[in-house]
C-alpha cells in the first residue's frame, strides 16, 4: 500500500492581509474620503444615488470600526527581558526547613514558576521580635547575589512588606514596572534587570512574619489571577513553615 502524504494546510495571503487592523482602517478611511469627494464634485444627486452613498458610508465606517477593534485586541505585550543571571535549582537552608518543609518549599516554588509569569522566587522569614534582618529559606529561578539573609534596614520596600505580615495584612505589593523605581537597587537578591516584582506577605503558624518575593521577565505581566494564586501559596507556606519550629520548642 502506498502511503498517502498529508496535504499541507492551505494558506490565504489575501485573507491574512485584509484582517490586519491597519489595512481595514486605511481602506475604510479611503472609501469615506472618496464618497466625500464624489459628493462635492457631483452636486446634483438623485435619491437612489443618495441611498447608495449612505450604504457606502456605513460600510466604510464599519471597516474603520473593525480595524480599531482589531487594533485593540492585538495590542502588543511588553517586550521580554533577558535576565542577566544563572538559573538556580531549589535551595532550602537546612536550619530553616526539615524534610517535610523542604517538600513544601519545593511544591511552592514549582507552583509559582510554572503557573505564573514569575521567573524568580525567594522566600524570606524574619524573627517576630526583630525586623532588622530576614533569612532566606528558599531561592529558585533567576537570582542575583548569593545571599543567605538580607538587612531589612537598607531595604525599605521589603521591610514594609514584613511590617504588613507582622500586622496580619496579606495584601501583595505589586511593582509592575521597575524601570523608573529608584528602590530597585535594594533587590540585590534578584537579577539587576528584573522588570517587575511581587512581594506577598504571610505569617507562619508560630507567629513569624515572612515574605514571598517573585520576579518576572516582562513588565506589567502580573494579573489579579496570578496575585490570587501567589496569596494561596503563601498561606500554605505560612501553615507549613511554622510546624517545625513548634515541634522544636516542645
Amino acid at each position: 500500500m502506498s502511503q498517502q502524504s498529508e496535504a499541507p494546510s492551505p494558506s490565504y495571503p489575501l485573507q491574512s492581509f485584509f484582517v490586519q487592523p491597519k489595512v481595514s482602517i486605511a481602506i475604510g478611511s479611503f472609501c469615506l474620503l472618496a464618497i466625500l469627494i464624489n459628493r462635492l464634485i457631483d452636486i446634483t444627486a438623485y435619491a437612489s444615488q443618495g441611498r447608495a452613498d449612505l450604504l457606502a458610508t456605513l460600510a466604510s465606517a464599519g471597516l474603520v470600526l473593525i480595524g480599531v477593534a482589531l487594533e485593540d485586541i492585538t495590542a502588543k505585550e511588553a517586550d521580554r527581558v533577558e535576565l542577566d543571571a544563572a538559573n538556580l535549582i531549589r535551595q532550602a537552608e537546612a536550619t530553616a526547613a526539615d524534610e517535610q518543609q523542604e517538600g513544601l518549599l519545593r511544591w511552592a516554588s514549582e507552583s509559582l514558576l510554572r503557573g505564573t509569569p514569575y521567573r524568580s522566587v525567594v522566600v524570606f522569614i524574619a524573627d517576630d521580635s526583630d525586623l532588622s534582618r530576614a533569612s532566606i529559606v528558599l531561592r529558585h529561578g533567576y537570582m542575583g547575589q548569593d545571599l543567605s539573609s538580607v538587612d531589612l534596614t537598607s531595604s525599605p520596600i521589603l521591610r514594609s512588606a514584613f511590617s504588613s505580615a507582622k500586622a496580619g495584612i496579606s495584601d501583595a505589593v505589586c511593582l509592575q514596572d521597575l524601570k523608573f523605581l529608584p528602590g530597585r537597587v535594594e533587590l540585590t537578591y534578584l537579577p539587576s534587570n528584573v522588570p517587575s516584582v511581587v512581594m506577598q506577605p504571610f505569617t507562619t503558624s508560630d507567629g513569624r512574619p515572612g515574605v514571598v518575593v517573585c520576579g518576572t521577565n516582562r513588565p506589567r505581566s502580573v494579573t489579579a489571577r496570578h496575585l490570587a494564586w501567589t496569596g494561596n501559596v503563601a498561606k500554605a507556606l505560612g501553615l507549613g513553615l511554622g510546624r517545625g519550629r513548634e515541634r522544636k520548642g516542645r
